[in-house]
């Protein structure tokens, strides 16, 4: 046995036909796993002694018509025996193999045409229609008979004539518009896997509900409810909602969106130390976020730019917070310290009348110390980026404190003077 098709090539062309172009499966008329193949589609079969079986398809599209589409559709070709049975969708002239039609909205009547050479009992099925929308209405209609049969219930059994010629039967399909009412939840700045849909068809009831994911594939089912449903725990992506009433030939078909939310991360860098009133550049290092609101912790500055720019005007320690916040209004923060020291040169031997600062040769400098209240001091010794190098210990209040740098690299290094009361940043040059 064999199978005929038609080609229809736009140029000069050469077409090999070999053996991977078959598909599994007999009789199969419509390969359905291309990517093109329709997605909403219904298989009419005929069935007769002892081994006759013939079909026709006809498939959803939104481009297509009910008449012949070049793009879409496949006429009826005679197969090898002249006077085998066969099943045909009929307008006009024109008989289908494959029918695209468009999406049907009320009811839609076409010819059906069974033919044979051989006189006697045959049987129409429905098959393979789990993808056509859920709770059409598929009826076929004997205008021999005048019987109408539902085919998602049962076959038709009948006696076919070798005199018949024309299409006996009208293939009926009902497909009503069913209102609904929805809600979406979507994500929020907690969670990016809590959106959820809600709907109810606003039919007497009761429903079936039918959702798929992103993919396509069944994420939940409920079937004869006479409420609303509600799909839960969904990340950003599309849905799409099936539903109908039961009893009814009636469809809505719905897809919703869940989109996602921009969680922003904040992050920035500064050095951790900086002198007194010297500018110091912040730089935001901060990923999905579009506003920023920076406090410098001294209750005096606060900035919404980018990378701002700031200096302190007195000593200390302080709290650099950053909120970084995204389009979606999700928020997140990051807090540093940074150490201000009260700097004093080494042009200025006398310190507050306590101390006094001396440079002597090669890079060697004495401090000492000229109070007379008995108090314990800490000095330590820091380089340029805030690194502790040595830390000289407990001094009391009469001391001669030797700060060599020879053995370290040209740069500028600080010593923090303390006791109690006492808070003092000396900068030192090293030549």
């Amino acid at each position: 046995m064999c199978q005929g098709f038609m080609v229809h090539v736009t140029a000069n062309t050469t077409i090999n036909a070999t053996e991977s172009c078959k598909i599994v499966g007999n009789p199969t008329f419509l390969k359905t796993n291309s990517n093109n193949a329709a997605t909403q589609l219904m298989r009419l079969s005929l069935f007769g002694a002892p081994s006759f079986n013939d079909e026709t398809v006809l498939y959803l599209n939104a481009m297509a018509t009910d008449n012949f589409d070049a793009s879409y559709d496949a006429v009826k070709l005679a197969g090898q025996d002249p006077y085998a049975p066969t099943i045909a969708l009929e307008k006009g002239s024109d008989l289908f193999q494959i029918n695209g039609v468009a999406p049907i909205v009320g009811t839609f009547t076409m010819g059906l045409k069974t033919l044979t050479g051989y006189s006697g009992t045959y049987t129409i099925s429905l098959q393979d229609y789990n993808s056509f929308p859920q709770n059409a209405c598929i009826n076929l209609f004997d205008k021999f008979t005048n019987i109408t049969t539902n085919l998602k219930l049962n076959n038709y059994i009948f006696n076919l004539a070798d005199t018949t010629t024309v299409a006996r039967f009208n293939l009926i399909i009902t497909l009503n518009p069913l209102n609904i009412a929805s809600n979406v939840s979507g994500l929020n700045c907690v969670s990016q896997n809590n959106g959820s849909i809600t709907a109810i068809g606003l039919s007497s009831g009761p429903w079936d509900y039918t959702w798929k994911n992103t993919t396509g594939n069944i994420i939940k089912q409920s079937l004869n409810k006479f409420n609303g449903d509600t799909v839960s725990n969904l990340i950003a992506g599309q849905y799409e909602l099936e539903i109908s009433t039961v009893g009814s030939c009636d469809n809505n078909t719905t897809t919703f969106s869940i989109s996602p939310i921009q969680l922003p991360i904040a992050q920035f860098g500064v050095i951790d130390s900086v002198d007194v009133n010297s500018s110091i550049t912040f730089s935001n290092n901060s990923t999905n976020a579009a506003y920023f609101n920076w406090n410098f912790g001294d209750n005096i500055g606060t900035s919404a730019f980018y990378s701002p720019t700031y200096s302190y005007s007195n000593p200390g320690i302080y709290n650099i917070k950053l909120i970084s916040t995204s389009i979606d209004g999700c928020q997140d923060s990051i807090t540093k310290l940074i150490k201000v020291n009260s700097v004093v040169g080494i042009n200025h031997n006398a310190i507050n009348n306590l101390f006094l600062l001396k440079k002597l040769n090669n890079n060697h400098y004495e401090l000492i110390c000229q109070s007379n209240t008995i108090s314990v001091y800490k000095a330590i010794l820091y380089d340029g980026t805030g690194k502790k190098l040595k830390d000289f210990g407990d001094l009391n209040n009469s001391f001669h404190l030797s700060i060599p740098l020879s053995n370290y690299n040209s740069g500028i290094y600080y010593l923090s003077l303390t006791d109690n009361t006492f808070n003092k940043t000396l900068k030192l040059i090293k030549d």
